[in-house]
């Protein structure tokens, strides 16, 4: 029976030594939490590792079958299943997470971990996704996104994987990442940070004199997909 659905960007991790190197990244700990485990591909290998377990999987059939699957790890409290959506999960905090990214909500998982602590995330995202988290300025991967990354985390780049790891094979490749949230920027307020960012991007075309008022003069005659995080944070904190 065809469990995954492709319109949505789900497939499944079919490679050991991928799923290896993964785990190998996170840290000791007594806790890990999975985000979209699937089938449990990636699940086997943390039980054999990690004390206690979470998975959390949005979809029920999958839910379902990681209960038969690993009933005994359940009943003996190592796993824990959380069938629901991670997106709308609260308290959820645990020494380290993991998972392959549906790559159709990775923009909404990066969001929801930057209101979350915890020591290590190692996460697949598609590859394209990962290098706009990484982007440097002027390059057409560099977005919003790039900035709110570096706001958010520490960002490491660790693997590219091959789209010939999973089933069905998607039309793109993956790569592995690590983030670890930070405390960096205390002094700004994150909704009117977000809120600025969004109105520069919408107008990247533009140079800044034309779309923020009292722009700095060093500022004015770039555009904002031409500076680096470190001086559209000084513009967030001049606004």
């Amino acid at each position: 029976m065809k469990l995954y659905t492709e319109k949505y960007g789900q497939v499944l991790l079919r490679d050991k030594n991928i799923a290896q190197i993964e785990i190998s990244n996170l840290e000791e700990g007594e806790k890990v939490l999975e985000i979209g485990p699937g089938e449990g591909f990636l699940t086997q290998f943390l039980l054999e590792k990690y004390p206690k377990v979470t998975v959390v999987e949005s979809d029920h059939r999958f839910a379902d079958i990681l209960s038969v699957k690993f009933f005994d790890y359940v009943e003996h409290g190592q796993l824990e299943i959380i069938h629901g959506d991670f997106l709308e999960y609260e308290g959820l905090v645990q020494d380290q997470i993991i998972g392959n990214v549906p790559y159709h909500i990775s923009s909404k998982i990066v969001q929801k971990l930057s209101t979350m602590k915890f020591n290590k995330a190692v996460l697949m995202f598609q590859s394209e996704f990962a290098t706009t988290l990484m982007a440097k300025p002027s390059t057409k991967e560099y977005t919003r996104m790039t900035v709110f990354a570096y706001l958010n985390f520490n960002i490491e780049f660790i693997k590219l994987v091959s789209r010939n790891s999973f089933s069905p094979i998607p039309g793109v490749d993956s790569a592995i990442i690590s983030l670890r949230n930070h405390d960096n920027f205390p002094d700004l307020d994150w909704n009117l940070a977000e809120t600025k960012l969004r109105q520069m991007f919408s107008q990247k075309r533009k140079k800044l004199k034309n779309v923020i008022e009292n722009c700095p003069v060093q500022f004015q005659e770039n555009r904002i997909d031409q500076l680096p995080p470190e001086s559209i944070i000084n513009l967030l904190r001049n606004e």
